[in-house]
């Protein structure tokens, strides 16, 4: 509810703007500019929200920073199934949300879906896989299938909510493991199969520098820190065990 009352306080404020409203056609805000990640983060809601100026359909495009991907499928050698030769994948978003008011083949012409990118096997475009000869060939259709498995790339026509004429309403879920990056979201309104208006906004997803250097830590330098966290475990367990030994003397 209040986020509903926070997009009518949002539209009030547009309609009062005036010439603003009308000229853009589309005027989008986020419920979060930020998003903190720490040790506690399980994953975070991110509202979409706005007015439209004229009845259509609202398309929101959510893209995060690239990662890399190992891939491979199962090859059978004499009774047993085994992983088969790896395929590197770069370049490839780590998560790809596509909501949309109404089904995307319906809000637009194939034209206007391909001039805008606006399906989930254009966010692999810019991907590349290297990998053995014949190894995985269908790698993009492979790693399309195991995101939307995942629920890290998803593609809904019913997500974003027409709360009136002219408010309009969507929630990204993100997942636990999200990527440090800028996500870029684009928003679109769509009227007579083809784009009338669109909008771009940034989400910026941080790490506080303690926990970001612990993460380079285990990282790059996996042994010594694996090493480092032991003897920091064994260290604390012989305290522990001394204290309790003088504890129970005394």
């Amino acid at each position: 509810m209040k986020k509903l009352l926070a997009c009518i306080g949002f539209a009030c404020a547009v309609f009062a703007a005036g010439g603003v409203y009308a000229a853009d056609g589309l005027t989008v805000e986020l419920s979060h500019a930020h998003v903190e990640i720490t040790s506690h983060f399980t994953g975070k809601k991110i509202l979409v929200y706005g007015v439209r100026s004229h009845p259509g359909a609202v398309i929101v495009k959510l893209v995060s920073p690239p990662e890399e991907v190992n891939l491979s499928r199962k090859i059978r050698i004499g009774p047993f199934w085994v992983n088969g030769a790896k395929v590197a994948v770069h370049g490839a978003p780590a998560i790809a949300y596509l909501l949309s008011s109404e089904p995307l083949d319906q809000a637009l012409s194939p034209q206007q879906r391909a001039r805008y990118g606006l399906t989930l096997a254009d966010v692999l475009k810019g991907a590349r896989a290297h990998a053995p000869p014949g190894a995985l060939p269908n790698w993009r259709a492979a790693l399309l299938t195991l995101k939307r498995r995942t629920g890290h790339y998803r593609l809904d026509g019913h997500a974003v909510n027409l709360a009136s004429r002219h408010l309009f309403r969507a929630v990204f879920d993100l997942p636990a493991d999200v990527p440090i990056g800028s996500y870029h979201i684009e928003v679109y309104l769509a009227h007579g199969g083809r784009v009338v208006a669109r909008d771009d906004l940034r989400l910026a997803v941080l790490q506080p520098s303690f926990e970001r250097r612990l993460a380079r830590a285990a990282h790059d330098r996996s042994w010594a820190f694996g090493t480092g966290v032991t003897l920091l475990a064994l260290a604390f367990g012989l305290s522990l065990s001394i204290g309790l030994r003088w504890f129970t003397r005394a």
